[in-house]
Formats: structure tokens, C-alpha cells, sequence
């Protein structure tokens, strides 16, 4: 099997990186059966992100973490570039430094259509405004081209590799959950006027706490969320 198709089958995923907020192909897999590494397509392993089970508290943590992956998405063809109407979701790039290019969701507010040139294959010059849904021109609008936007894919499964880690934390936060219960049970008429063990969850839910991140690439961290 050539090198490239191993790659394409290896980094098959998308995750949403959580200091600046912008995609990444990467490689996602297991070690030591509830480790899960991240590893981002073209950098090298030094920027490796490592999740163990313990930084998750709350199933809301977990839920948040799993909406930042999603399968690749798709660069839009220049005879595709119909598809691009108002109202649809895209993934598109920015530009900030020389050989910086980050990705962002966007909705497509407009299209300036032009005629396609024909010299040998169809080439597209229309302009796509689009309406950025978050990074660092989120809220703003700006003009792409087609080559700058890539089509986003439905969730029809989630990564096994990633489904299994989703699984073991699952398991994790239900019993460390019931250890917390059993107490609060004991304590009977006491506990009346106290918070119910929820609403102390819910009162002190964990603030997140971020990677850092530098020179426009992800880094390794020591530990993502904590209380």
C-alpha cells in the first residue's frame, strides 16, 4: 500500500483545536487503552495532544469535547461551484502569516457569479461572501474564492477510535457520579435545606482551561480542563 493512501486512511478526521479555535486534519488514536492521542497532519510530533479519562468532570465536558471532531471536509471543485448558495455551511481557510492557513466554519451570505473560463478545464472566478461562525473574524464578512472553501460533512458516525475513548470517560464519570451519591444518601433530613448534589454540579461547573498555543500551531499539553 502506497504511503499516500496510508495517510489519507490515517488522517481521516477533523478536530476543532481549542486555543485558536480553527480545523485540523489529524490522526486520533488509543494508547495504554484510555489515552487518547491527537496527532495534526503536517506538524511534528511534538505538538501530540494527550486526553486522559480524568480531564473530564461532567458529561457536559465530554459533550463539548466530542463536537470538535467531524470527518474531513471536502475542497469544492470549480464545476461545483453552484452548490455554494446562500445558507450553506462551509469550511473555509484564512490567511494570516507566509505558510499560515487556518480553517474556519462559515455560511455563505452571497454569491458574485462570473463566467467560468473554459481553456482547457472549467475554472471558476466567482467571489463567495461569506459570514464567519467563529475565529478571529467571527461575526464579520469577507470575500473567498473557491479554492479557499471546502464543503462541510454530515456526522453520520463518530470516529471508533474516538467513540471508544467517549465511552470509557462515560463509564468513568457515571461511577465517580454514584461514589458522590452514597454519602448524600446517608445524611437523610439533614441535607433538606442543602443543594441537591445537580445543583451543585450546576453551580460549580468547571471553567475551561486552554492549550497554549504558539506560532500558529498547535502544542502538547499537560492537562486541557480542570476545576
Amino acid at each position: 500500500m502506497n504511503r499516500e493512501l496510508v495517510s489519507k486512511m490515517r488522517y481521516s478526521t477533523e478536530f476543532r483545536n481549542q486555543e485558536d479555535d480553527a480545523w485540523y486534519t489529524v490522526m486520533v488514536t488509543l494508547e495504554e487503552k484510555e489515552t487518547l492521542r491527537i496527532t495534526y497532519e503536517k506538524f511534528t510530533d511534538e505538538v501530540d495532544q494527550l486526553f486522559i479519562p480524568s480531564f473530564f468532570d461532567s458529561l457536559e465536558d465530554l459533550q463539548e469535547f466530542e463536537k470538535r471532531f467531524r470527518p474531513l471536509s471536502i475542497q469544492v471543485q470549480d464545476h461545483e461551484c453552484r452548490k455554494l448558495v446562500p445558507g450553506v455551511k462551509v469550511c473555509a481557510s484564512q490567511h494570516f502569516i507566509p505558510d499560515d492557513l487556518r480553517f474556519y466554519d462559515a455560511i455563505v451570505e452571497a454569491v458574485e457569479e462570473r463566467p467560468h473560463s473554459r481553456k482547457k478545464n472549467e475554472e471558476c472566478h466567482c467571489t463567495f461572501i461569506l459570514f464567519w461562525l467563529h475565529g478571529p473574524n467571527s461575526g464579520n464578512m469577507t470575500a473567498a474564492e473557491i479554492g479557499d472553501i471546502c464543503t462541510v460533512q454530515p456526522i453520520i458516525e463518530v470516529d471508533p477510535v474516538v467513540a471508544s475513548f467517549l465511552e470509557i470517560v462515560k463509564k468513568r464519570i457515571a461511577s465517580k457520579s454514584g461514589q458522590e451519591m452514597v454519602p448524600n444518601c446517608n445524611r437523610g433530613i439533614e441535607n433538606k435545606n442543602r443543594l441537591s448534589l445537580f445543583e451543585q454540579m450546576q453551580k460549580g461547573r468547571r471553567r475551561a482551561k486552554r492549550s497554549v498555543l504558539g506560532d500558529g500551531s498547535p502544542k502538547a499539553l499537560t492537562k486541557i480542563w480542570k476545576i
